[in-house]
């Protein structure tokens, strides 16, 4: 978020992809993925590919984009496929960090706690997820309170303070 100036939520995914030289295609567009897939990244010429199934809901398609960027961002292996050169999907650990960075990315913890925002149906709102990723956001988000050590990373400050303008705006909007 740091190195694309990203400043409010929902995250705009879709120009961390571009400024990184990922293109992002629906599979409605291409018809690549396989019926259990809902993303995939394929490496064609250098440059990655992501697919998405654009087929569910908005919240789901951005958690799928995110987590495909967590797999090129954080370098898991690639493999030769009948499509090419892919991200290999049977590394459960690698599944598990893409999991948790694209959580990361999708709804920043100092964000949502400097917005008060606790509940997983507020941070599907917010965040533009899908239920199921905003419910263990907000299971996560309990254990960081408890612990209450909010911006105590160098990165963290960082953070907060990109999205600074945005925290006290979305503090003092006027409710409808």
């Amino acid at each position: 978020m740091i190195d694309y100036n990203i400043t409010s939520l929902p995250v705009d995914l879709l120009k961390i992809a571009r400024e990184s030289g990922i293109k992002v295609i629906k599979n409605s567009a291409v018809h690549e993925l396989r019926p259990c897939e809902s993303g995939a990244c394929i490496l064609i010429n250098d440059r990655w590919i992501i697919i998405y199934d654009d087929e569910c809901n908005v919240g789901r398609r951005r958690d799928i984009i995110a987590h495909e960027l967590a797999h090129i961002f954080l370098g898991h292996a690639i493999v030769e496929s009948s499509r090419g050169l892919c991200i290999a999907t049977d590394d459960p650990k690698a599944e598990d960090a893409a999991e948790m960075f694209s959580s990361r990315i999708s709804s920043p913890a100092c964000v949502l706690w400097a917005l008060d925002i606790r509940s997983a149906q507020a941070i599907a709102e917010t965040c533009v997820t899908d239920m199921k990723i905003a419910k263990d956001r907000a299971d996560r988000m309990r254990v960081l309170y408890k612990r209450q050590k909010f911006l105590t990373s160098p990165l963290e400050r960082q953070v907060y303070e990109q999205f600074k303008d945005y925290i006290e705006y979305m503090k003092n909007k006027p409710s409808v």
